[in-house]
């Protein structure tokens, strides 16, 4: 009896050991989390097997080799996943910034990227996609000499097609689009891995994938990549990187990966869009009125002739307006994040939004109220109203009857231009388009439907604002 309790206390004792061990070193990872219960990883889900969007009893969901890596990376380690989807060329410097923890997007440890990578977890050749009927053409690398190569912008084979003789390069964010080039014959074969070429060519029956011909990759595979400082995450990814290789996890996920590409469930298009809309449409009606007040709070302002006030207004103005706002939201995302300040994709994409229609709607305004005669003005101080109730109860309500046109066509702008903010990860309609591409494998189709919503958005807005001028339109 007593043997008995000795090893019934012994193994209990040896499990609170191990519990206690493992909680030490789930603090420890936490640490080099910065303290943090949750695992921020960037990826690129528009590259299968390894990463890619499906649909779950109506739901996306982020699958492949690399979305099954960092799943088994924050289980293990004890936190809270999260995904962050943005450009390819993109992720480094999210990376840099702060803004991901890590990145898993089967990318290559290239001595050229700035990054502390882990050891290798899946190594893969790469090959050439092309269009049905040209197989005669290419038997060997050679083939390929004076011809047009696509490359997804920021990858390995960007740098790979670099070492093949006599081609042109044509670099893309998206993969989705350089097959659209592709198949309008603008580039003659994509370069990239046999894996993910061979799951594109399951889905476009009109191309096909070049056999026997290989392009050696000197990096060894892909890899996670951490901050070039991250060097005790590092060796912590190392680890759990070991025990998959130990239990052949990667081989089991790529089977998984293919067979979910073969058997996903048709995604609800009419829902992605919905969705699309409904994010386009608050973001631009946000951005609008906040650049509306704050435009107006700049050109009061600037009407006030202090001059050093009105110089860096006017100079505010002057930089915003000459910088392209992909630059912008850019800066605003990942700039927060070195200031410490993490915001939200579509937080950042507001306020870089936001201050971007400031600046136009400032010289919009100006324009509007200077379109009124200065007698207007003189007539209200001859009545007794002061400078400031002049403006309010008579410049500015004919100024806006005047500006209403502008206020509407920056409005269809705005729509138009907040695609930008998919570069981040915002789930407006570019972002939603790209999903179904993503889902479907399909590059003409969603683009075209998008377009027709973008066509329908804007035009009906347009009228809108014809209405509403009729209204205003006391002269007649």
């Amino acid at each position: 009896m007593k043997k008995k309790v000795f090893a019934i206390l012994t193994v209990f004792i040896l499990l609170l050991t191990a519990c206690s061990g493992n909680k030490s070193g789930n603090e420890e990872v936490k640490k080099l989390l910065n303290n943090k219960d949750k695992l921020v990883v960037g990826t690129s889900a528009d590259y299968p097997p390894y990463e890619f969007i499906t649909n779950k009893g109506g739901k996306t969901e982020y699958v492949g080799i690399d979305m099954e890596m960092a799943r088994y990376i924050a289980e293990k380690w004890g936190v809270e996943l999260e995904i962050q989807d943005v450009k390819f060329e993109s992720l480094l410097v999210g990376l840099e910034t702060g803004t991901f923890d890590m990145v898993i997007a089967a990318m290559s440890p290239s001595p050229e990227r700035k990054a502390s990578f882990s050891d290798v977890y899946y190594n893969s050749t790469h090959g050439f996609i092309i269009r049905k009927g040209d197989e005669g053409k290419y038997k060997t690398l050679k083939d390929f000499e004076g011809k047009t190569i696509g490359v997804q912008l920021g990858s390995v084979q960007e740098e790979l097609a670099k070492g093949i003789k006599d081609i042109k390069t044509k670099g893309l964010p998206v993969v989705t689009t350089l097959l659209l080039e592709l198949k309008s014959g603008k580039i003659d074969a994509i370069l990239m891995e046999k894996p993910v070429a061979d799951s594109y060519v399951l889905s476009n029956s009109d191309l096909t994938v070049v056999k026997d011909v290989e392009v050696k990759d000197d990096s060894q595979g892909s890899a996670v990549a951490m901050r070039e400082d991250a060097k005790e995450l590092t060796q912590e990814v190392n680890k759990v990187i070991k025990e998959i290789k130990e239990k052949n996890l990667v081989d089991e996920w790529v089977i998984d990966s293919n067979k979910l590409m073969n058997d996903a469930e048709q995604p609800n298009h009419y829902g992605l869009f919905v969705k699309g809309i409904e994010t386009t449409l608050l973001l631009s009606l946000v951005s609008l009125l906040i650049g509306f007040v704050l435009g107006m709070v700049f050109i009061l302002i600037r009407m006030k002739h202090i001059p050093v006030i009105s110089f860096i207004i006017g100079a505010f103005v002057e930089i915003v307006r000459g910088t392209p706002m992909m630059l912008q939201i850019l800066i605003v995302y990942f700039g927060l994040d070195v200031l410490g300040a993490k915001t939200s994709a579509f937080t950042s994409s507001i306020i870089a939004v936001s201050i971007n229609s400031a600046a136009y709607v400032s010289e919009i305004i100006r324009s509007g109220i200077e379109s009124i005669s200065k007698g207007q003005m003189e007539a209200g101080r001859s009545l007794g109203l002061s400078e400031n109730q002049t403006m309010k109860k008579i410049i500015l309500p004919q100024a806006f009857k005047n500006i209403l046109p502008a206020l509407g066509n920056e409005f269809v702008t705005l729509i138009k231009e907040t695609s930008i903010a998919s570069t981040i990860g915002v789930g407006e309609l570019m972002f939603q388009t790209t999903k179904i591409q993503s889902l479907t494998f399909e590059a003409m189709k969603p683009l075209m439907i998008v377009s027709i919503i973008y066509f329908v958005l804007t035009f009906t807005l347009t009228r809108l604002m014809k209405l509403m001028e009729g209204k205003l339109n006391y002269d007649n």
